[in-house]
């Protein structure tokens, strides 16, 4: 269950981002077109990536058991739009809510989040529309409470 409260927590902040249109977020992959409903056309993809940090690691985080308990979560948002500006808007919103800002996960302590790494991609027209893409991975460290 803790992975789910991280992502819920990224989820709901990256979906309260301020500014015009409203976010429009999807966790992990974009949902299938459904008849009548205009497709978002532009949005966050959110995945996440989860990994319990070992002694080594984490020394000052680790029980003297050994056991793994801290755990390292990655975030990473595609940010698309229909033109470079468009995605550089939505990759400013992800930005703004999730730099500096520290995650509140029941039970458990988070550390501030961070921006690891960024990559644009090009443009990409292999569905019939221009699509840009901003990849920004962000993150933070866990431990329980």
């Amino acid at each position: 269950m803790t992975r789910q409260l991280h992502a819920a927590a990224i989820l709901a902040r990256l979906a309260a981002a301020p500014g015009t249109p409203a976010a429009v977020v999807y966790d992990g992959s974009v949902p299938e077109s459904v008849p009548g409903v205009e497709p978002a056309r532009v949005y966050m993809v959110a995945r996440f990536a989860f990994r319990k940090l070992t002694a080594t690691e984490s020394p000052g985080t680790t029980a003297l058991s050994f056991d793994s308990t801290t755990q390292q979560v990655d975030v990473t948002v595609h940010s698309v739009g229909t033109d470079a500006r468009s995605t550089r808007g939505v990759a400013g919103r992800a930005e703004l809510q999730l730099l500096n800002w520290t995650p509140t996960v029941a039970g458990r302590s988070c550390t501030p989040v961070r921006q690891i790494e960024s990559t644009t991609l090009p443009p990409n027209e292999a569905m019939g529309v221009l699509v840009e893409q901003q990849s920004d991975v962000y993150r933070f460290i866990s431990i329980p409470a």
